[in-house]
């Protein structure tokens, strides 16, 4: 038994390790686009958060692994590059707005080249998210923006096997993908010039403000139709009156590592505001 606990220690402390080796990043990510600015702002900073559990970094790992799968068995039948000449993953940098990311992949589609990026979801996401998700869509897109390409594909695949794609016109996400790296870029010159005045970097001001929570729903599909209507309380009690709204962190906040520096409570907690 204690044999069996060691091993699992193990993985977890390696799986740790091997997200760890990729440090803070030095520009923002294509990755991160559509994501919470005051994320973006304290991720590239440094600043240590919360961790992540080592159920939710084993979840990362093998996501990871589906994708890599998925691509692997999709190039047997169309043209799939997600290596360049050098064997290494396809990068993509945009000095002018201090950006850079790797994409999954490069295929040929319908006698297109295309970018390809593939995501892992739990399977509920499939049937009741909102798809393909901002951050997602907007990665992609900007990889073909900058690589002078049109479409790009979101392809989910979920746990349980079920699958959904998404072909997007890069050119409609263009607008929205440079005024968040704009955004971004203003805080952190904001923040660099606080830093450059005093080392103790009293940037908090600088920062990009919190996301506002939000009015909780309820989800519900019948006959195919998925229907989202506002939650409000249906007796009195602490939390509020009967008829109420009832209001919540952003989804995102639940699951930040940023989510204690922002709000002073502890992220992957699931509790929401009352």
């Amino acid at each position: 038994m204690n044999e069996s606990a060691k091993l699992v220690q193990t993985l977890n402390e390696a799986i740790r390790a091997d997200l760890n080796d990729f440090g803070t990043p030095s520009s923002w990510r294509f990755s991160d686009l559509g994501k919470c600015l005051r994320y973006q702002v304290q991720k590239r900073l440094g600043i240590g958060g919360a961790p992540f559990s080592d159920d939710t970094l084993s979840i990362f790992r093998l996501g990871n692994i589906i994708e890599d799968d998925i691509l692997g068995v999709l190039g047997k039948r169309i043209v799939v590059l997600t290596r360049d000449i050098n064997g290494k993953q396809v990068k993509v940098r945009v000095p002018e707005y201090d950006a850079a990311g790797s994409l999954d992949a490069l295929a040929i589609i319908d006698g297109e080249l295309v970018v390809l990026e593939v995501k892992s979801t739990r399977d509920r996401a499939l049937s009741f998210g909102d798809l393909p998700y901002t951050t997602h869509a907007r990665q992609a897109a900007a990889y073909a923006i900058f690589l002078g390409l049109v479409h790009a594909y979101v392809l989910y695949i979920g746990r349980d096997g079920s699958k959904r794609a998404f072909k997007l016109v890069a050119s409609d996400y263009e607008q929205e993908i440079k005024k968040e790296w704009a955004e971004l870029g203003a805080h952190w010159n904001k923040i660099t010039d606080a830093m450059m005045t005093s080392l103790a970097g009293p940037f908090e001001g600088a920062l990009p403000p919190k996301l506002p929570k939000v009015q909780a729903t309820k989800t519900t599909k019948k006959g195919g139709v998925t229907t989202k209507t506002p939650f409000v309380y249906e007796i009195d009690g602490p939390w509020g009156k009967k008829g109420d709204p009832k209001y919540e962190y952003a989804n995102e906040c639940t699951r930040c590592p940023y989510s204690e520096n922002c709000w002073g409570e502890a992220s992957e907690s699931g509790d929401t505001a009352p």
